[in-house]
């Protein structure tokens, strides 16, 4: 049976006239825009809890639908006043269901402790400090992002003194920049994530200790970080530049370019194409530019890691007989993310999954050329072609 990768619930009592709007927001921002038929979003199945189902209570959570679970609990006066009971049972229930599942209470009301139960013992998202429905979103939408990545690396930390298992492992910005026109750019993002998000930053030349190997120190935190490309007038010409970039398009890690060219250059680099971009703006607000650069840093890293996990198991579902091990990859294809699979001896019945909408037939056409009896299926057409090959 399909199994889902993660489910969002969003939990408030009726009363609270704005939770609905902040439900609303979230199910455009993580499912798709309410306000877009056609807009295909991150597609995470969002679900509303706050109609009453029984005993004026909403619908009970089945934890058991989907491999994780993020509840966000917004507490306001009418929840803390008349929901106790409900949202101690919740509480209980996230916590006896496992490691996959999260309970985020979000504090609406000034008086969010008193909503009693162990809720109170964890760390909430204080939105009751903020006063703009905006400001609000945007602080909601960014910690709940990191945290839902999280969530899916799924790799806890672990205390060396107690061997007590912590929090899932932060996600980490590896930072790759041109020493000659980029430092300053790497400085200053780091500077606002180190102090107003839960994000590990790499930056090369803080990071690494003396003595240590430059090449391993940095090919260790390329596969396990999102690779931030700060593309400077100098960037594609710096050797170590591009070598970070390949490394990180053939480890699969996600990818996010920063362009901040001013005069231009001599010669761009190729393989910083196929990944999301956001524009350097030098005469904007530093500080709102680089929170809109993380946010969409995150949203990437997100999009990236639910992608690879929701086509795995689509992947699973269908009997792809005949055929060899199918390839996975969270963007659209290129030659150089096929290029393994590509230098085959035989490459006779290759198949590559990746995400909706398909490419077009310009672009597969010379992926099919160059790739020799490769064949790339999205979701659409994925079941289509396993009751076809079966």
């Amino acid at each position: 049976m399909y199994k889902a990768q993660l489910h969002i619930y969003i939990v408030w009592h009726p009363k609270f006239k704005m939770g609905q709007k902040i439900a609303n927001q979230l199910y455009s921002y993580y499912t798709r825009n309410i306000n877009e038929a056609l807009s295909r979003g991150l597609g995470i199945p969002v679900f509303y809890r706050t109609k009453a189902y029984e005993n004026d209570l909403p619908k009970k959570i089945d934890l058991n639908e989907s491999e994780r679970n993020a509840v966000i609990l917004l507490v306001d006066t009418h929840a803390i006043n008349n929901w106790k009971e409900y949202v101690k049972d919740l509480q209980e229930q996230v916590d006896d269901s496992g490691n996959g599942n999260r309970l985020f209470p979000v504090s609406i009301s000034t008086s969010f402790r008193n909503i009693g139960s162990s809720v109170t013992e964890s760390n909430f998202i204080r939105l009751h400090e903020i006063d703009t429905l905006p400001k609000r979103m945007e602080k909601l939408k960014s910690q709940l992002t990191h945290e839902l990545c999280r969530m899916l690396y799924g790799k806890p930390r672990i205390s060396e003194l107690t061997k007590t298992k912590l929090s899932d492992e932060p996600v980490t910005l590896f930072m790759s920049h041109a020493k000659k026109d980029g430092v300053s750019i790497a400085k200053e993002i780091k500077k606002i994530a180190d102090v107003d998000t839960s994000m590990n930053t790499f930056f090369d030349t803080i990071d690494i200790a003396p003595g240590h190997k430059f090449k391993n120190e940095l090919e260790g935190n390329i596969e396990a970080t999102a690779l931030l490309a700060i593309q400077t007038d100098s960037y594609s010409s710096r050797e170590w530049c591009r070598w970070e970039v390949l490394k990180a398009k053939k480890g699969n890690r996600p990818i996010v370019v920063v362009n901040a060219v001013k005069e231009g250059e001599e010669r761009s680099f190729p393989y910083l194409g196929n990944v999301p971009t956001i524009r350097w703006k030098t005469n904007s607000n530093k500080e709102i530019l680089i929170k809109k650069i993380l946010d969409f840093t995150l949203y990437e890293v997100l999009r990236f890691i639910y992608t690879y996990k929701h086509l795995d198991n689509l992947k699973g579902l269908q009997e792809l007989t005949g055929t060899k091990k199918p390839k996975i990859l969270a963007s659209p294809p290129e030659l150089l993310t096929l290029l393994e699979k590509a230098t085959e001896t035989e490459t006779k019945g290759n198949i590559v999954i990746y995400p909706d909408p398909p490419l077009t037939s310009e672009e597969l056409e010379l992926l099919i050329d160059a790739t020799n009896d490769f064949e790339f299926l999205t979701p659409t057409f994925l079941a289509a072609y396993s009751a076809i090959k079966s």
